[in-house]
């Protein structure tokens, strides 16, 4: 049954930006979040691209001149394309940027300006519609042309690919037609509309699939209605699905004519519309209306990775603006809780799992059955898409009582849906070996990295084993806690890898530190690697704030997600290996293996009682100078060395790095990479401090930039 608000209540409530951003010098026709839902990029007018930075709410480097008109910008969703589109009457320019780099493809075939733009869920193709009354899919990696042209009725206004790519929905700009195109056989499946008649006013807001892909959702003209109204439809038919949303009126319940913006939240719940100087906030399936907002003239809009913050552009005379907004949590509770328990979307025992950095968008986990319980990797999409208004989780690693840790059923054993992508590992390291994987949840499948311990002869399991294997788990409990977007999350643990439980993570598609400077190293700008240090000394901030030393930190500790995003894994590693698994000498020797020439002189170092030193977080802290020195040089510490006995013979006397081997680094940098080596552990600075010297830096060069 539909409902709405009554008009006094909508329009009670106030939407105020916690962000504005202003600098476009046109109307801005588009804007798009990455994946980390940190940062932004739009388009405009005025010819140029911004990114802008959604912490500092500043403008990340100088306007890009792309095009005659920039119509249309897009993030791939594993972050590693940006796409923008536009042109004019006479010419069309469509490019995609690879992601820190200078990589540009250019895709060329249209006529006239892009309208609008779409990339797959998979990141591999790129949809285009035109002026030129064409539709295009290009191969986003190679920029050659797939399929296409599709020829409509009409100049294009919205196009969208299903979850598979199997399909193509396009909408018109002026005349009222929605088309459903088979991508392979490149053949129109259907068609609804009149495209004899043109509407009064036309719009160019998105369109979505919905329904598990088996419904789209469009704001639509039936001649009447001037696109005033949003509609369901059957993909298959283009039949209309359930009530209409009630048309969009103005302040004094006159009805509007078009609807300039539409947004639809990643699990379905909550879509937003934009009409003349009002946006609305519907509960989805029920269609009910849960606010309405005077807002001046609004047109593009788009949701947050995480759903919970809205943007949208505005046009005040001269000025034209961005403005980020925080939903109200009772209108995110209300879409939650009005949604109709039918079908698989709505099963409460049927979960999604949270979309990844750098990964594919949520499978679906079906509903359990008995004697088999389904993961769920987590129940919230903030965790590992975290936003600017997202609060990270606290917690000390020190003094963990067994009532904090998360339960049992939190850190799920994911042996049943784990495969092997290959025979052997694709690296080894210190600790044990890593095994690229694919978790398959029903049709779905996500790329993972999972870590399966080394374990040596004399170690002497026996029966020892299994009070170290529920040891184990205590600690990976203790680790799957940390919620922040530059540490590396846990999903949980599976066995068929060792004596051990291996420990299931996302797969970081850039690799480590170390491997993406030898790739992309000789393109990166200054800019870029204080980006890479400010995620980097985040997440080692975020560990020590809540007492969790690392104990092991390196560059090939230090991920790259698609999106460039920097974040740290292996924290605690170290020390859980040597209190819970090995204390052989054997397993000692190989955590040093390679990782050594970032390692704190003090840890090489031995008690009186002949124990070892244990990391610290000054001994963190002397890492990062390496980390840091790596960041800005393309080097790693001691690059002129090979052999792992010269440089801790070096490290054991107190040698640092030679300034003369990196004469190209900036003093200011040099001294302060020297703090963080100080012989005495106390003269070191805090990650705190670090983390001030990091982001300033990072924002001065921005500006200058």
């Amino acid at each position: 049954m539909t409902s709405t608000l009554t008009r006094a209540a909508a329009t009670k409530r106030i939407l105020t930006p916690s962000i504005t951003l202003g600098g476009h010098g046109d109307l801005i026709r588009s804007i798009s979040y990455f994946p980390d839902g940190q940062r932004m990029i739009s388009g405009s007018w005025d010819k140029t691209t911004r990114q802008w930075d959604l912490k500092v709410a500043k403008q990340i480097e100088e306007a890009q001149y792309v095009c005659k008109e920039v119509r249309a910008v897009a993030v791939s969703r594993d972050g590693r394309w940006i796409v923008t589109g536009g042109g004019d009457w006479d010419s069309a320019e469509l490019k995609a940027c690879k992601v820190g780099t200078r990589t540009v493809r250019t895709f060329e075939g249209h006529s006239r300006k892009i309208t609008c733009i779409d990339i797959s869920m998979d990141n591999t193709l790129l949809a285009s519609g035109s002026d030129d009354e064409t539709t295009r899919i290009w191969n986003l990696n190679t920029g050659k042309l797939v399929a296409g042209p599709f020829e409509s009725v009409d100049l294009v206004g919205a196009v969208r690919f299903p979850t598979d790519s199997k399909k193509l929905a396009v909408k018109s700009l002026v005349r009222m037609c929605l088309e459903i195109w088979d991508v392979q056989s490149q053949k129109l499946d259907v068609r609804l509309g009149d495209f004899r008649v043109k509407s009064v006013e036309h719009t160019d807001a998105p369109i979505f699939w919905t329904n598990n892909d088996k419904n789209i959702v469009a704001a639509f003209s039936f001649m009447d209605d001037h696109c005033a109204t949003i509609y369901e439809f059957d993909a298959s038919t283009l039949e209309t699905v359930g009530a209409p949303f009630k048309r969009h009126t103005t302040l004094f319940e006159e009805p509007t004519k078009v609807v300039t913006g539409l947004a639809l939240s990643s699990d379905h719940t909550l879509l937003v519309s934009a009409s003349y100087n009002t946006i609305r906030l519907w509960a989805f399936e029920s269609r009910q209306l849960l606010a309405s907002f005077n807002v001046h003239k609004p047109n593009a809009l788009v949701l947050s990775p995480d759903s919970r913050q809205l943007a949208y552009t505005t046009k005040t005379k001269d000025s034209y603006k961005i403005c980020v907004c925080d939903i109200p949590p009772d209108i995110l509770a209300q879409a939650s809780t009005s949604v109709h328990l039918q079908g698989p979307t709505a099963d409460p025992q049927s979960t999604a799992i949270s979309p990844v950095i750098a990964l594919p968008p949520p499978p679906q986990i079906p509903s359990s059955t008995p004697g088999s319980r389904l993961p769920q990797l987590c129940s919230d999409p903030r965790e590992l898409l975290p936003s600017s208004s997202h609060t990270h989780t606290v917690f000390s690693a020190h003094n963990v009582q067994p009532d904090d840790l998360p339960p049992e059923e939190a850190l799920q054993d994911l042996s049943k849906y784990i495969t092997k992508d290959g025979e052997y590992p694709v690296a080894r390291g210190g600790f044990g070996e890593i095994w690229k994987c694919t978790l398959r949840i029903d049709s779905s499948l996500v790329n993972v990295a999972v870590k399966a311990l080394q374990v040596y002869a004399d170690d002497q399991l026996g029966p020892a084993k299994v009070k170290k294997t529920k040891r184990i788990k205590r600690e990976l409990r203790i680790c799957a806690k940390v919620n922040h977007a530059n540490i590396l999350r846990i999903y949980g643990y599976t066995y068929g890898f060792g004596p051990f439980p291996a420990i299931v993570s996302p797969w970081v598609e850039n690799g480590n530190l170390t491997v993406y400077l030898e790739h992309e190293g000789a393109a990166l700008t200054l800019v870029r690697r204080f980006q890479l240090l400010r995620d980097i000394i985040a997440g080692l901030q975020y560990l020590h704030t809540n007492s969790v030393i690392h104990g092991d930190f390196n560059g090939p500790n230090v991920l790259i997600h698609g999106d460039g995003t920097a974040c740290i894994a292996d924290f605690g590693l170290s020390l859980m290996y040597s209190k819970v698994i090995s204390a052989s000498q054997a397993s000692w020797t190989s955590t040093l293996k390679g990782n050594v020439r970032w390692m704190a002189p003090e840890l090489l170092v031995e008690q009186e009682d002949g124990s070892q030193v244990r990391p610290s977080e000054q001994s963190d802290m002397y890492s990062f100078g390496g980390v840091m020195l790596q960041v800005l040089t393309n080097k790693v510490p001691y690059y002129h060395l090979t052999n792992d006995a010269r440089i801790i013979f070096c490290i054991a006397k107190s040698e640092t790095p030679s300034r003369t081997r990196y004469p190209e680094l900036p003093e200011q940098y040099w001294q302060f990479i020297e703090q963080c080596w100080s012989l005495d552990p106390r003269d070191r600075p805090l990650t705190e401090k670090a983390d001030t010297t990091i982001r300033n830096e990072f924002s001065s060069l921005s500006r200058s930039h």
